[in-house]
């Protein structure tokens, strides 16, 4: 191990050095409750797997996901057990970081599509496995060159379903304060609370739309404490869109916006790939820039 390259969620992010490779890896330990029975941490092994597996295969299908190199487990030196997922280094920062370095700078719409494209790729891609990531936000969109191009990857793909599904109960969440408001701040209406229904594709369309207008006006599109967060998202009269939040945008692009953001799930569009086609028709198209 080199050191500790990040902290939160579930976990810790170590950068180590694969003597085989010859090249810097990533490795995420997933931290868990030490009550843990070893029936316990066999039925979580069997889950966790099976989601590495899933990560696997979906990279297989798209290079705009981190990608997953080994999966086991282990125990630290204080002998604690913990599973681990050995993934690909990449250097460069996450959105929320680079957001934060340019105070939240604003950027054109379609620099913004341009921007966000490969994670839409990755969730339309996902999506049609029958999977959904439920933890779309800055936080987890890494940002890149490839060729001297500027480019996306999403993060934490299968992991966060995981870990808001049958392994939950497992799992010691070590985020608290602004990082899990940040989360909050992109949720879908039905993440927030059940009476919305169940979460799905759907909610991923949601949180992309939001991370979009964000890149688009440069601020916070939801904002304030977590009280008044689940009030905006879920006041079907303010629904946080281009022209909502004063950008000037044709009736074509708000319609996009306006359903990708709707509070009812069903009056979404059904997953990111359907919210994508619809907003490349929306948009007018342009050259991507070299930055």
């Amino acid at each position: 191990m080199r050191e500790v390259a990040a902290r939160g969620g579930f976990g810790v992010i170590y950068r180590a050095r694969h003597h085989v490779f010859g090249a810097d890896v990533a490795i995420k330990c997933l931290e868990l409750k030490p009550s843990l029975t070893e029936k316990e941490r066999r039925r979580f092994l069997r889950l966790f797997l099976g989601e590495a597996r899933a990560l696997y295969r979906l990279t297989r299908l798209t290079s705009s996901v981190v990608q997953p190199l080994n999966v086991g487990e282990g125990r630290s030196p204080s002998g604690l057990w913990s599973p681990w997922l050995m993934l690909e280094w990449l250097e460069g920062h996450t959105l929320a970081e680079e957001q934060a370095q340019a105070n939240r700078k604003a950027m054109p719409l379609s620099d913004a599509v341009n921007l966000l494209e490969p994670i839409a790729e990755a969730l339309a891609y996902a999506h049609a496995e029958g999977i959904a990531h439920r933890d779309v936000n800055p936080s987890n969109i890494f940002v890149w060159r490839r060729g001297g191009e500027r480019t996306t990857k999403l993060l934490d793909f299968g992991i966060a379903k995981f870990m808001r599904g049958d392994g939950a109960d497992f799992v010691s969440a070590t985020t608290t304060g602004p990082q899990r408001e940040l989360t909050v701040r992109y949720a879908s209406p039905e993440q927030l609370s059940t009476e919305f229904g169940k979460t799905g594709p759907a909610s991923d369309v949601f949180s992309l739309a939001l991370v979009l207008v964000e890149c688009v006006v440069g601020r916070a599109a939801v904002d304030g404490d977590l009280l008044q967060i689940l009030r905006r998202t879920i006041n079907p009269a303010r629904r946080p869109t281009l022209r909502s939040l004063g950008v000037k945008t044709d009736d074509a692009v708000e319609a996009v916006f306006q359903e990708a953001l709707a509070v009812d799930s069903r009056a979404r569009f059904e997953d990111v790939g359907a919210f994508w086609n619809a907003l490349r028709e929306a948009v007018p198209r342009r050259p991507k820039r070299r930055k």
